[in-house]
């Protein structure tokens, strides 16, 4: 409902825009397309990172300087993350069923998308070469408006059948609770270490913590951008853009490792940087 209310919102100002852009002697344009994005930092050998897909969908306008230089401020909605996998030992916190809590290390395989929607102002510098090319570099800011991220987290091995289970994630990183779980999903029911234990099928982005620790993706992203965009005719053009996050994106209070811990059983927090990277492919119109 939010994506398509944006949408609508972007298309009316498109319309209202267009209509008095030459008479302020501005170039309006509009573009959406496909996103292809990950995150860019360091990883433990369990872990890798991929591309995941999105859309974006914007309008811009531009202030010609003379006939082969212009500056372009553009309104986007644009759908970024990564793909997130973990293979291999790890540690998982189990509440008993008298309450008892405790740390297990095991075989974990864990495996997450992510995905987060965010509004962006990129402002950019334009350079028309040929009649047909354009070049453009410059900066951006985002502010996320939806974070979200769905996946599996496997645990256990057949070596210890006992306490092995595979776990469902749902994950709105704005809006979960610690300790949130899915109620109406069937709770996994398993023996560790000889205590009857409960495992939720269906958890929330914190559901491991007793405490809130904050979101565990930033609010505010900015970066450098830059790309090329080909005409096919006087208006209609393709275009190919890269986005590189200059800001740490995660939150080094909630981004915990899976294979250490503190020697007091509590958990050990990353202090990496996460940045995003991102390439998006366009379609756009120029008035």
């Amino acid at each position: 409902m939010m994506i398509r209310s944006s949408i609508l919102l972007i298309a009316l100002f498109t319309l209202i825009s267009a209509s008095t852009a030459k008479a302020q002697g501005l170039n309006f344009g509009i573009r959406a397309g496909l996103n292809y994005a990950s995150f860019l930092g360091e990883t433990s050998p369990e872990e890798t990172r991929g591309l995941t897909n999105g859309f974006h969908f914007g309008i811009n306008v531009g202030y010609e300087l003379n006939d082969l230089f212009f500056l372009r401020g553009e309104i986007l909605y644009t759908q970024q993350g990564t793909s997130y996998d973990y293979s291999g030992d790890g540690y998982y916190v189990f509440n008993t069923l008298t309450n008892n809590r405790f740390v297990i290390q095991d075989s974990t395989n864990l495996s997450l998308d992510i995905s987060n929607a965010y509004v962006s102002f990129p402002l950019t510098a334009h350079v028309t070469a040929l009649d047909k090319w354009e070049f453009h570099a410059g900066g951006y800011v985002s502010f996320l408006v939806s974070p979200i991220a769905a996946g599996t987290w496997r645990f256990g091995s057949r070596e210890n059948v006992n306490h092995l289970f595979e776990q469902g994630l749902n994950f709105n990183f704005r809006s979960d609770e610690p300790g949130e779980q899915n109620i109406f999903a069937d709770p996994i029911l398993l023996i560790v270490d000889g205590q009857d234990a409960s495992v939720p099928s269906l958890v929330g982005a914190y559901f491991l913590f007793q405490e809130d620790r904050g979101n565990f993706i930033n609010s505010v992203d900015f970066g450098l951008t830059g790309g090329v965009s080909y005409f096919l005719n006087r208006g209609l053009y393709v275009g190919l853009k890269g986005w590189y996050g200059l800001k740490d994106i995660s939150n080094n209070n909630v981004d915990y490792n899976l294979n250490r811990l503190n020697p007091d059983g509590s958990f050990q927090f990353s202090d990496d940087f996460d940045r995003n990277l991102n390439f998006d492919i366009s379609i756009g119109f120029k008035f």
